[in-house]
């Protein structure tokens, strides 16, 4: 078996944000995710989610708060990677919308992503054979002149 590629991370990814894009139902969501496996993190600002009902939750909140969202993953720099796990930094662009009642109108939120992916080789399900096992935001740079809220 070869290691795991950046192609095959980069794929993964495109898939996890087109879920969460299109708000696809939850079961999509958890099938790219390693929730049974004891290392499962998310780990967004301001909340850590390690299990399957954590994760559910944010989801909900994510797909219910922002609509009109387009994430666009610029760049996937493998730190390691093996026949069974890989970590990579990947950066991307995520742009949404978020109202926040009772304004009167939407805002535009923009923000440069930089995250770490921890993926592993799983038997079924995933995209390619993978899932993600961890995935933490590193830091958020926002457009100027954008909203500075986060999903959490």
């Amino acid at each position: 078996m070869a290691p795991i590629t950046a192609d095959q991370i980069r794929e993964l990814g495109t898939r996890f944000y087109e879920i969460i894009d299109n708000h696809e139902t939850i079961d999509n969501f958890i099938d790219v995710l390693d929730v049974g496996n004891p290392g499962y993190k998310i780990i967004l600002p301001g909340v850590e989610l390690n299990d399957r009902a954590s994760t559910d939750s944010w989801y909900n909140r994510m797909i219910g708060g922002y609509f009109n969202g387009s994430h666009m993953i610029y760049s996937v720099d493998l730190e390691s990677s093996s026949e069974e796990t890989a970590v990579a930094k990947i950066v991307l662009i995520w742009s949404a919308s978020v109202w926040n009642p009772p304004s009167p109108k939407s805002q535009s939120v923009n923000i440069l992503t930089y995250t770490t992916w921890t993926v592993t080789k799983v038997p079924e399900g995933g995209v390619g054979g993978l899932k993600v096992l961890a995935y933490e935001i590193d830091r958020l740079d926002f457009a100027p002149g954008t909203s500075q809220q986060t999903p959490h």
